[in-house]
């Protein structure tokens, strides 16, 4: 039997952080364990809205160290975090000024401009391949250029977040290839920066480090507590999410990456970069093993957590448990929004958002928090339709199988709600999706899984799934209708 693998996984995503020790033992089960957990969020800095980036660096510094100070220390670590986000750091890795977050408005009409003034969409996406949100890497880059900042001269290197962070462990400034896919600045035939768009912005391509693959050691990290070495994993949250989907080779399947955003998609071997692709919304995401995530982003439980957070102030006891319970409760097939319309993107009040979209699509605004709740789950269930039906006007195919990981898989409600809207079984979990592909793509990496099938597999034995069969079609298919016209 070959001795345990034990890696330690650092989970960045918009509103916390945490650290898991994952163990793989010799006859191939992954446990997980908690070594360290904090929050994390924007911070308004003269009126933007940008990441508390040196607090980042110390919470993961510290989770690293405590984690190689405990018994069983781990052989590697691998940090992902969320895309189109980076660093403009100097010659020492060291941030030029506090990181942007993709929230801040300075993006706002900036795509549009892109289009106008420098390369249409069209050239765009068919080098890129890339969704076209206005917060992607390559608008918030044209920002920066416009803005006439001195940042950009005085980087040395724009590394995304996670390989930022990664930098201060080892010193490497490389960017690992999920998370540079998010920057719309990628060849997705050639895998790597497209000179075309890169020079589009003016930039000086040196500015942009050397790509690497999910798996690739790119050094180690030294301090009091000891030395490990440090892993490019799929540095991207979604790639790693999409990595430990408990899929077997077979029948069709596809995925939501269920969390603060619904990543909703499939699998792919080749990019599909048509006319028809960029006017469904797809987007072709890096994947491991030289896959695609040919998916789109669907604004998802934000608009949950933003209505708990304005719920709290009233009741402070109330918890998303108790919030899912009132949605049960609540009457099926009332209001629906589409979960993407800009007017939810960033408001100081959400569930009065939600009632204005109602309001205004001539809609009755739903009535309490159990009622919004459903609202919400709905809409996003029947987003999830819509969106499987777009990739499969562009693949030909519609899944079978919908495995939904990450953290909406603990959410039974959500769960039912969607394969009843998709007509097809949901297989939920693995919750810890994104922990589990960053430390397989480690593993790979250091030859202890030989393939990511491999890898699969050893999620499928670890984890027990719940699976949810759909029900209630002909309801279903008047109310997707009704959220259509309403989505147009």
């Amino acid at each position: 039997m070959a001795e345990d693998f034990r890696a330690l996984a650092v989970d960045l995503g918009a509103s916390n952080g945490r650290a898991l020790l994952g163990t793989i033992s010799g006859d191939g089960v992954l446990a997980l364990e908690e070594v360290r957990r904090f929050p994390n969020g924007f911070v308004d800095v003269a009126g933007s809205l940008k990441w508390d980036y040196e607090r980042l660096r110390g919470e993961v510094k510290a989770a690293v160290d405590e984690a190689l100070a405990s018994d069983r220390p781990p052989q590697t670590v691998g940090i992902d975090t969320w895309g189109v986000d980076y660093v403009l750091v100097d010659e020492r890795g060291a941030a030029i000024e506090q990181p942007f977050s993709y929230r801040d408005g300075r993006t706002r009409g900036a795509m549009e401009r892109f289009f106008r003034e420098i390369m249409p969409a069209e050239e765009i996406y068919a080098a890129s391949g890339i969704q076209f949100m206005e917060f992607n890497t390559l608008f918030q880059l044209a920002c920066e250029v416009w803005s006439g900042a001195e940042r950009l001269d005085r980087a040395h290197k724009m590394l995304m977040m996670p390989d930022a962070l990664a930098c201060m462990l080892c010193g490497s400034m490389r960017s690992e290839y999920t998370v540079a896919s998010t920057t719309q600045m990628l060849d997705a035939s050639t895998r790597d920066w497209s000179p075309r768009l890169v020079e589009s912005l003016g930039l000086d391509v040196r500015l942009l480090p050397e790509i690497v693959e999910p798996g690739t050691r790119v050094g180690t990290y030294v301090s009091d507590a000891g030395e490990l070495e440090v892993v490019a994993p799929a540095a991207h949250d979604t790639g790693a999410a999409v990595a430990a989907v408990p899929a077997e080779n077979g029948r069709p399947w596809a995925y939501i990456s269920s969390g603060t955003w619904a990543l909703v998609g499939v699998e792919i071997t080749e990019p599909v970069l048509t006319d028809a692709a960029r006017l469904a919304g797809l987007t072709n995401e890096g994947g491991v093993e030289g896959t695609f995530r040919l998916l789109t982003n669907v604004m998802g439980l934000w608009l949950i957590q933003e209505c708990l957070r304005i719920w709290k102030k009233d009741d402070p006891a109330l918890d998303i448990v108790e919030v899912c319970r009132r949605a049960g409760e609540a009457p099926a097939g009332g209001a629906l929004v589409d979960p993407d319309n800009e007017r939810f993107f960033a408001p100081e009040n959400m569930p009065e958002e939600i009632a204005g979209y109602c309001r205004d699509s001539g809609q009755q605004a739903p009535g309490n928090i159990g009622a919004v709740a459903r609202c919400v789950f709905e809409s996003l269930a029947l987003k999830s339709r819509m969106v499987f039906e777009r990739i499969a006007s562009v693949i030909g195919q519609m899944p079978e199988t919908l495995h939904v990981v990450g953290g909406g898989a603990r959410n039974t409600l959500l769960c039912r709600l969607t394969a009843e809207a998709c007509g097809i079984p949901v297989v939920a979990g693995p919750a810890e999706a994104t922990a589990s592909g960053n430390i397989i793509t480690q593993a790979m990496g250091l030859g202890r899984i030989g393939s990511l099938a491999e890898g699969r597999e050893i999620v499928r034995r670890s984890f027990a799934p719940e699976r949810y069969d759909p029900a209630g079609g002909d309801e279903w298919r008047k109310m997707y209708e009704r959220f259509r016209e309403l989505v147009g």
